[in-house]
Protein backbone atom coordinates (compact mmCIF):
# COMPACT_ATOMS: atom_id res chain seq x y z
CA UNK A 1 0.00 0.00 0.00
CA UNK A 2 2.74 2.40 0.87
CA UNK A 3 4.47 1.66 -2.73
CA UNK A 4 1.18 2.47 -4.68
CA UNK A 5 0.91 6.09 -2.77
CA UNK A 6 4.44 6.99 -3.33
CA UNK A 7 4.11 5.84 -7.32
CA UNK A 8 0.56 7.68 -8.16
CA UNK A 9 1.12 11.16 -7.19
CA UNK A 10 4.48 10.53 -9.04
CA UNK A 11 2.51 9.64 -12.38
CA UNK A 12 0.19 12.55 -12.43
CA UNK A 13 2.53 14.71 -11.99
CA UNK A 14 4.31 13.68 -14.94
CA UNK A 15 1.20 13.32 -16.81
CA UNK A 16 -0.03 16.82 -16.23
CA UNK A 17 3.35 18.32 -17.27
CA UNK A 18 3.36 16.74 -21.05
CA UNK A 19 -0.63 17.14 -21.29
CA UNK A 20 -0.17 20.67 -21.31
CA UNK A 21 -2.32 22.95 -23.64
CA UNK A 22 -0.61 24.57 -26.67
CA UNK A 23 -0.21 28.16 -26.54
CA UNK A 24 -3.42 30.28 -26.89
CA UNK A 25 -3.85 32.21 -30.89
CA UNK A 26 -2.81 35.69 -30.69
CA UNK A 27 -5.71 37.92 -30.04
CA UNK A 28 -5.22 40.24 -33.43
CA UNK A 29 -7.86 43.23 -34.31
CA UNK A 30 -9.16 42.31 -37.94
CA UNK A 31 -9.38 38.41 -39.53
CA UNK A 32 -10.51 37.73 -43.47
CA UNK A 33 -11.19 34.29 -45.23
CA UNK A 34 -8.76 33.41 -48.47
CA UNK A 35 -10.36 35.27 -51.56
CA UNK A 36 -8.97 32.39 -53.16
CA UNK A 37 -9.58 29.26 -52.01
CA UNK A 38 -7.25 26.22 -52.73
CA UNK A 39 -8.76 22.63 -53.51
CA UNK A 40 -6.68 19.48 -52.24
CA UNK A 41 -7.45 16.24 -53.59
CA UNK A 42 -5.96 13.07 -51.99
CA UNK A 43 -6.15 9.45 -51.30
CA UNK A 44 -8.67 10.03 -49.27
CA UNK A 45 -10.91 12.21 -50.99
CA UNK A 46 -11.34 15.81 -51.76
CA UNK A 47 -12.07 19.27 -50.28
CA UNK A 48 -11.44 22.93 -50.78
CA UNK A 49 -9.38 24.97 -48.20
CA UNK A 50 -10.25 28.83 -47.28
CA UNK A 51 -8.37 29.19 -44.08
CA UNK A 52 -8.75 32.46 -41.91
CA UNK A 53 -5.58 35.14 -41.82
CA UNK A 54 -5.38 37.17 -38.43
CA UNK A 55 -3.67 40.64 -38.72
CA UNK A 56 -3.47 43.57 -37.11
CA UNK A 57 -0.59 46.15 -35.52
CA UNK A 58 2.12 44.56 -38.11
CA UNK A 59 1.79 41.27 -37.97
CA UNK A 60 -0.08 38.40 -39.51
CA UNK A 61 -1.25 34.66 -38.27
CA UNK A 62 -2.78 32.75 -40.66
CA UNK A 63 -4.59 30.01 -39.37
CA UNK A 64 -3.03 26.74 -38.66
CA UNK A 65 -3.93 23.64 -41.31
CA UNK A 66 -2.04 20.95 -39.59
CA UNK A 67 1.49 19.93 -40.78
CA UNK A 68 2.53 20.23 -44.22
CA UNK A 69 0.82 23.10 -44.78
CA UNK A 70 3.74 26.29 -46.00
CA UNK A 71 2.90 29.90 -45.70
CA UNK A 72 4.30 32.46 -48.18
CA UNK A 73 3.75 36.63 -47.24
CA UNK A 74 5.08 39.62 -49.31
CA UNK A 75 4.26 43.06 -48.12
CA UNK A 76 3.45 45.10 -51.18
CA UNK A 77 4.17 48.76 -49.50
CA UNK A 78 7.80 47.65 -47.93
CA UNK A 79 9.00 44.92 -50.14
CA UNK A 80 9.58 42.73 -47.45
CA UNK A 81 8.64 38.92 -47.48
CA UNK A 82 8.82 35.90 -45.70
CA UNK A 83 7.20 32.00 -45.34
CA UNK A 84 6.42 30.01 -42.94
CA UNK A 85 7.95 26.25 -44.14
CA UNK A 86 5.80 24.13 -42.03
CA UNK A 87 3.02 24.67 -40.18
CA UNK A 88 3.21 23.53 -36.58
CA UNK A 89 0.86 25.99 -34.84
CA UNK A 90 1.63 24.69 -31.26
CA UNK A 91 5.44 26.24 -31.89
CA UNK A 92 4.10 29.31 -34.00
CA UNK A 93 3.35 32.88 -32.95
CA UNK A 94 2.66 35.64 -34.64
CA UNK A 95 4.58 37.00 -37.75
CA UNK A 96 5.53 40.12 -37.86
CA UNK A 97 5.21 42.12 -41.32
CA UNK A 98 5.02 45.60 -40.76
CA UNK A 99 2.40 48.15 -41.80
CA UNK A 100 1.49 48.00 -45.51
CA UNK A 101 -0.69 45.69 -48.15
CA UNK A 102 0.09 42.60 -47.79
CA UNK A 103 -0.62 39.14 -49.89
CA UNK A 104 -0.38 35.88 -48.54
CA UNK A 105 -0.44 32.71 -50.21
CA UNK A 106 -0.34 28.86 -49.00
CA UNK A 107 -0.18 25.46 -50.06
CA UNK A 108 0.00 21.98 -49.03
CA UNK A 109 3.36 20.82 -49.15
CA UNK A 110 3.77 17.64 -51.96
CA UNK A 111 3.30 14.54 -50.10
CA UNK A 112 2.76 11.10 -50.51
CA UNK A 113 -1.05 11.04 -49.52
CA UNK A 114 -1.42 14.53 -51.54
CA UNK A 115 -2.64 14.17 -55.49
CA UNK A 116 -2.82 17.82 -56.41
CA UNK A 117 -2.95 20.86 -53.90
CA UNK A 118 -3.76 24.30 -55.54
CA UNK A 119 -2.89 27.83 -53.55
CA UNK A 120 -4.76 29.93 -51.65
CA UNK A 121 -4.12 33.37 -51.56
CA UNK A 122 -5.58 36.96 -49.73
CA UNK A 123 -4.52 40.63 -49.93
CA UNK A 124 -5.26 42.96 -47.09
CA UNK A 125 -4.11 45.88 -45.51
CA UNK A 126 -1.98 45.63 -42.15
CA UNK A 127 -2.42 48.47 -39.38
CA UNK A 128 0.49 49.99 -38.03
Amino acid sequence: MLAFAVIVPLWSASATATASPPPPHPRLDHSVTVQVPGLVWGIGGAGVVQPRVFYGRGQIYPYPLGYGFRWHWRNLTTGAAGWIPYDYPHRRSTIRTGAGQLVVTGEYYPQQNIILSTTVAATFWVNP
